[in-house]
C-alpha cells in the first residue's frame, strides 16, 4: 500500500508540506549513539549515517569509530566488517549517482595534539570499503591530513565537492582549494575565483541554485577574534560542472558572521535552511541557536516560527534525514564543556486541516473537524457534528487524492447523482468505512502504524450523513486533508 499511496499523491505532496509547521523538535528515540561533537553525518537516501565523533572533555579525550543509522525514529548501531579509524570534524556527503556515502580526513584528538587523517572511505548501506586514490586532499594542500572540512555532493554537477579546511591544531587554514571527488580520485578544480581560505564553512547541496552553497566559516589565522580568529557572513554558490565560484549579493539583512553552522537543502520547499553555529567577536565567542533559510535572493530568520533546540550550542552535526526532516545530534553548551546526546529533527510536522464545503441537511451542514494530529504509532481522531438528531452511523470515505477520483476531477459535482446543489465529492473514495454516531455528532479514530516509512504519505476524509430531508437522502461535509508525519 505504501508505495501505491505514494504514487497516487505525489503531485499533491509539496503542496501540503510547504504549509506545515517546520518546527524543531526533539525526539526520544529507544537508543541513541553516546554523547559526542562532530561526528560524520549525511542522508544515504535510506537512512541518516552518523560515524565517529569525540568527547574532548574528558580525560583522556574519546574518539569513536562506530557507525549508526536513523531511520526517522531511533538510532541502530550498526556492525560493518571493517570500518574507518576514529576521528572527529571529518568531511561526510552521500553520492547519490553511485549511491556511495563518501567519507575523508578528520581529526583524532589526544590529550596533546590532534592526528589529522588523509583517507577516504565509502559506505554501501552495509559495509565501509577504503579507496585507494592516486591524490588525496592531503597531498593536494601539501599536509598530512585535513580536518574541519566543508562538503557537499552537487547534483547537477554528481561530484562531490570539498573546500577549505585547517591543517595544523585549529591555526593554519587550509589553502582555498577546491577539489572534486568522482568515486575514482580527487581532482583539483582550477577556478578563477574562490572564497578566502576559511574552515567550518556551511555547506550544502543546493540543486535548485544549480550547484553547492557555502556561508560563513572562520579563519583562526586572522584576528580580531579573542583567539586570533576572524568568522565571515558571506555567501557562495559553486557548480562542479563549470568548476566556478560566485559570489552572491543576497538582499535584505544577512545572518550574523559564523562558523561550525548547520546547512541544509529542504526538499520541501525548495529552501537551504541554516542553523546555529558560532561567532567570534573582539572579546568573546557567541553560540548561536537561530535558524534562517535563503531562497537564492536572500536570507530570512525564521526562529521565531521554527523555535530552536534547547539552548545554544556548539559543534553538533545534522542531516538531511528520512521522511524529509533534518535531523542534528549531538554538540555541546560551550567549546570544552560534556557534550550531550540528543537528537533533535526539524521539517513539515504531523498536521491535518479541513478545506472545501459541505451541503446542507437537516441540520445544517456536517462538519468534519480535526481532532488530533495524525502522528505515526498514535490515534488520529476526526469529528463530525451538525447531523440529524437521529443519526446512528454515516459513512466515512477515505482517499489518496483531492484532484481526482474514479469519477473524474476532484471536487466533483454530485448535483447529477440526486444530490443537492452544492454537493460535492472531495476526495478520491478508495475506501469506505462507518462512522459511528451519537445523535447529532460522533468521531472515529485510526490507530496508524509507527512505522517511519508512512512519513510524508497524505490523505484525504470527507463524511456523507443519511439525511431523510436531505436531497437524495444525503447530506456531505467538508473534507480533511491530513499528512501522516512521525512528530
Amino acid at each position: 500500500m505504501i508505495d501505491r499511496t505514494q504514487c497516487a499523491i505525489a503531485l499533491s505532496l509539496l503542496t501540503l508540506a510547504s504549509t506545515a509547521a517546520a518546527q524543531w523538535t526533539q525526539a526520544t528515540p529507544a537508543t541513541s549513539p553516546s554523547p559526542r561533537t562532530r561526528p560524520a553525518m549525511a542522508f544515504d537516501g535510506n537512512a541518516t549515517v552518523l560515524f565517529g565523533g569525540a568527547d574532548i572533555s574528558g580525560f583522556p579525550p574519546t574518539n569513536f569509530a562506530d557507525t549508526w543509522t536513523w531511520n526517522g525514529a531511533t538510532w541502530t548501531q550498526r556492525s560493518p566488517a571493517t570500518s574507518p579509524p576514529a576521528r572527529h570534524f571529518a568531511g561526510m556527503a552521500h553520492d547519490v549517482q553511485r549511491a556511495r556515502t563518501v567519507l575523508y580526513g578528520g581529526l583524532n584528538t589526544t590529550l596533546i595534539q590532534s592526528q589529522y587523517r588523509d583517507d577516504t572511505w565509502e559506505w554501501d548501506g552495509t559495509n565501509w570499503t577504503q579507496v585507494t586514490t592516486a591524490h588525496s586532499p592531503g597531498s593536494i594542500f601539501g599536509s598530512n591530513g585535513v580536518g574541519e572540512v566543508s562538503m557537499a555532493y552537487d547534483l547537477i554537477g554528481q561530484r562531490v565537492v570539498l573546500f577549505g579546511g585547517e591543517l595544523f591544531q585549529g591555526i593554519v587554514p587550509a589553502p582555498a582549494l577546491t577539489l572534486e571527488y568522482d568515486g575514482v580520485d580527487w581532482t583539483q578544480a582550477t577556478t578563477a575565483v574562490a572564497p578566502p581560505r576559511r574552515s567550518q564553512a556551511a555547506l550544502c547541496s543546493a540543486p535548485t541554485l544549480g550547484g553547492v552553497l557555502l556561508f560563513g566559516g572562520t579563519n583562526f589565522n586572522n584576528p580580531p577574534g579573542p583567539l586570533g580568529e576572524i568568522t565571515w557572513n558571506d555567501t557562495w554558490m559553486y557548480s562542479s560542472l563549470s568548476h566556478t565560484w560566485t559570489q552572491l549579493n543576497p538582499t535584505g539583512p544577512l545572518p550574523p558572521p559564523r562558523a561550525g553552522a548547520s546547512l541544509l537543502f529542504d526538499g520541501n520547499t525548495g529552501l537551504c535552511v541554516m542553523h546555529g553555529g558560532y561567532g567570534s567577536g573582539a572579546s568573546s565567542i557567541t553560540p548561536f541557536s537561530d535558524t534562517w533559510v535563503f531562497d537564492g535572493t536572500s536570507w530570512t530568520d525564521v526562529t521565531a516560527t521554527y523555535g530552536t533546540p534547547s539552548g545554544p550550542r556548539v559543534r553538533f552535526s545534522t542531516s538531511e534525514g528520512p521522511a524529509n526532516l533534518h535531523v542534528l545530534f549531538g554538540g555541546t553548551t560551550a567549546f570544552f564543556s560534556a557534550p550531550n546526546n540528543e537528537t533533535w529533527v526539524q521539517g513539515p510536522l504531523a498536521e491535518a486541516v479541513t478545506f472545501g464545503a459541505g451541503c446542507n441537511g437537516s441540520n445544517g451542514t456536517p462538519a468534519l473537524n480535526v481532532g488530533t494530529r495524525p502522528v505515526l504509532g498514535t490515534g488520529f481522531r476526526l469529528d463530525v457534528a451538525n447531523l440529524p438528531p437521529s443519526s446512528l452511523f454515516g459513512f466515512g470515505l477515505v482517499g489518496f487524492s483531492d484532484t481526482l477520483s474514479p469519477l473524474g476531477l476532484l471536487p466533483l459535482n454530485l448535483a447529477p447523482f440526486g444530490l443537492g446543489a452544492g454537493c460535492n465529492l472531495l476526495c478520491s473514495g478508495e475506501a469506505t468505512n462507518l462512522f459511528p454516531v451519537n445523535g447529532a455528532t460522533g468521531s472515529v479514530t485510526f490507530n496508524l502504524s509507527g512505522d517511519p516509512a508512512f512519513s510524508g504519505l497524505f490523505f484525504y476524509y470527507q463524511f456523507a450523513s443519511i439525511d431523510a430531508a436531505a436531497p437524495g437522502g444525503f447530506a456531505v461535509s467538508n473534507g480533511v486533508r491530513a499528512r501522516f508525519g512521525i512528530y
